[in-house]
């Protein structure tokens, strides 16, 4: 019997070339060193970020050149540039250092509306001042109190003038009222005339209150005889009231 096995020519299996195997083996150890670089050096931590569980944590600082929004509290406690619009719908904490502005504003009614200031005056004559107790002889009174005031510094200033041509003996006590806060008291002088004592004050007063929607300030005289004090062309009085609002 004869045998027709041969070996199996070069046709049949061609050999790898060297050349290809070795370029690929290059190529891989290249890449391994350059995933090795990446991680002994990465660019992030390079930045300063890092990761805990549930954030991402920044220890240096953030440049955000877009809008940046944050719907989450936010705690900064490096360097903050924001060259874009920054959005913050939850509350952002500054942990160290000022919040230093340019030239330019806060925006807001909150911010803006943080102190304003309110004036008002009346005066009054030819009144009678003849009853007992204290008498309201002139009120001015601020109306435009903003909603969100929750301070009020005010200060008022009354003048009156009560001509006593009954007898010249009666002596007046006056005062000024904030709100229903009243100055101490004050005698007015009193300086006699052709045929009657002319009684004259300039009296302040400065009060400090939470207001309402409005402040009433007012002159009020107290005569020791009343009677005394019907109505006068001579008689006179007026308040003045400037108050600064607060948020």
């Amino acid at each position: 019997m004869s045998s027709t096995w041969a070996p199996p020519s070069a046709q049949q299996f061609p050999a790898t070339p060297t050349g290809s195997v070795d370029a690929l083996l290059d190529r891989i150890r290249r890449l391994e060193g350059i995933v090795a670089e990446v991680v002994k050096g990465s660019p992030l931590r390079q930045a300063g970020l890092g990761v805990a569980p549930g954030r991402l944590e920044v220890s240096g600082d953030l440049l955000v050149s877009g809008a940046a929004a944050f719907t989450g509290d936010t705690t900064i406690g490096g360097s903050l540039d924001v060259s874009g619009s920054a959005e913050v719908t939850g509350t952002l904490t500054i942990v160290e250092g000022n919040l230093v502005l340019g030239d330019g504003m806060i925006e807001g009614a909150a911010l803006a509306n943080q102190l304003v200031a309110r004036g008002a005056a009346h005066s009054t004559s030819a009144f009678a001042s003849n009853a007992s107790g204290w008498n309201t002889l002139a009120t001015a009174t601020i109306t435009d109190v903003p909603s969100w005031a929750t301070a009020a510094v005010v200060m008022a200033t009354g003048t009156l003038q009560l001509v006593d041509a009954i007898t010249g003996l009666a002596v007046v006590d006056a005062r000024v009222g904030i709100a229903g806060g009243y100055g101490a008291p004050i005698m007015a002088p009193a300086s006699p005339g052709a045929n009657a004592t002319v009684s004259t004050a300039t009296i302040s007063h400065t009060r400090v209150f939470a207001p309402g929607a409005s402040i009433a300030c007012v002159i009020q005289a107290q005569p020791s005889n009343p009677a005394n004090f019907p109505a006068h062309v001579g008689n006179a009085a007026s308040v003045n009231v400037v108050a600064l609002l607060l948020r």
